[in-house]
């Protein structure tokens, strides 16, 4: 693979692994209008109340509460969920 400066770049396996679940993930979006896909890590629906979210780096996990207390802040101005809300 040939990066943006013309270096030659060799992606880790964690990379190309990481690659893979990201092209999976919008492909399976793009194609039904959900990214969760065989065997992939379950991207949560979005909730609120859960606060649940998909952390996508390292490695994928569902996890809770991205940054709560900034998050927090926007319910004074936009309390009410937005109509695109996926179950």
């Amino acid at each position: 693979m040939i990066n943006a400066a013309g270096q030659v770049y060799v992606p880790t396996p964690d990379e190309s692994l990481l690659s893979e679940a990201t092209r999976s993930y919008f492909a399976a979006f793009a194609r039904a209008g959900n990214p969760n896909f065989d065997n992939g890590v379950v991207w949560p629906p979005l909730d609120g109340e859960a606060d649940r979210y998909l952390a996508i780096g390292d490695g994928i996990e569902e996890r809770r509460g991205f940054r709560g207390a900034d998050c927090d802040f926007w319910d004074v101005w936009l309390p009410e969920a937005y109509p695109y809300r996926v179950s």
